[in-house]
């Protein structure tokens, strides 16, 4: 699988982008020029699998989240 296959069947520049807290424009150069291999070390469980599954932003271990339904008064 070439590394714009993966991309896509990750979801997309834009979901890798938030799921991973990376820059829009760093994720989409990968389209181009690949994933970098570090990279692909770092976060293997989910570049190195022989099958791929669709990221969900809202279940993202990296990107840091406030409780909504905390009131404050």
């Amino acid at each position: 699988m070439t590394d714009q296959e993966l991309i896509k069947r990750l979801g997309g520049v834009k979901t890798i982008s938030q799921f991973f807290n990376f820059k829009h424009n760093t994720v989409n150069n990968w389209v181009h020029r690949g994933i970098p291999a570090q990279v692909k070390v770092d976060y293997q469980e989910y570049f190195l699998t022989d099958d791929p599954k669709p990221l969900n932003v809202e279940e993202s271990p990296f990107v840091e989240r406030t409780d909504s339904t905390t009131k404050t008064t």
